[in-house]
């Protein structure tokens, strides 16, 4: 296990350095999936921008959002650009129903303390495919697993 919050942490000092904006793809590990509500919470750094879909009505309907910092906005505020609505689906009545019932069951059903447990049982199972010729490795986070091939 690589040291997240120290990688974090020195991403987010480059960016700093370099004035880069650091952007989070939470479009799949987030709500939960990995134990915290979103996996840049497991790197201790807040990012500038942050993308969010699948997860929002649990792939039931299509949804997608973008958060930004404060600082961000404030930029966007500035220079007099609106934030508009430009997504395909953005604020259709329908998938923002989804979303809100998702939220909803989510927190009703507290999956987020659920993750590291289900994850660790995941896991346990997943190593047994090691044995095997093509696996090379197998590693996770919570509910996100992966299993790597072999490199021979």
């Amino acid at each position: 296990m690589f040291p997240r919050r120290a990688t974090g942490q020195r991403v987010r000092e480059i960016c700093d350095t370099h004035g880069v904006l650091l952007v989070m793809d939470e479009v799949i590990n987030g709500f939960g999936r990995t134990g915290t509500m979103f996996a840049t919470e497991q790197f201790g750094v807040v990012p500038d921008l942050m993308t969010m879909a699948k997860g929002l009505s649990s792939g039931y309907a299509p949804i997608a959002a973008v958060a930004v910092g404060r600082a961000l906005f404030d930029e966007f505020k500035k220079q007099d650009v609106a934030l508009a609505h430009l997504l395909t689906f953005g604020g259709q009545a329908v998938s923002c129903a989804a979303a809100l019932k998702t939220s909803r069951s989510r927190s009703a059903r507290n999956c987020r303390s659920a993750a590291p447990q289900q994850g660790k049982y995941l896991l346990g199972l997943l190593h047994e495919l090691r044995s095997h010729p093509t696996v090379g490795d197998v590693r996770g986070l919570g509910l996100m697993c992966a299993v790597g091939a072999s490199q021979g």
